[in-house]
């Protein structure tokens, strides 16, 4: 017979997927990640690839995925300057 968990090990167990979810909820989050993930790196690119995406939301969900590292944003100092964007490797402990 199966051992029954407590209630909170149920919470503890779905608490990261939670996490996870909160971080890529929305409407154009998980296209965005998509887009980068294809190789689309600099703004215009991404903004292209997804259709009705203004550049005020495609700024702020970027850095709302910068922020939780997610993405890197790489700024290049030459001229002109160059900003792209790709996927950020977690290292997990």
């Amino acid at each position: 017979m199966a051992v029954k968990k407590e209630h909170n090990e149920c919470l503890d167990t779905i608490k990261p997927v939670r996490d996870a979810l909160d971080v890529i909820n929305g409407k154009w989050k998980l296209a965005v990640i998509i887009s980068i993930g294809v190789g689309n790196d600099r703004f215009t690119d991404i903004q292209e690839s997804i259709p009705g995406i203004t550049p005020k939301v495609l700024a702020k969900e970027l850095k709302e995925l910068e922020q939780h590292q997610l993405i890197k944003r790489i700024i290049t100092e030459s001229y002109p300057i160059k900003i792209s964007y790709n996927w950020r490797v977690m290292q997990i402990p």
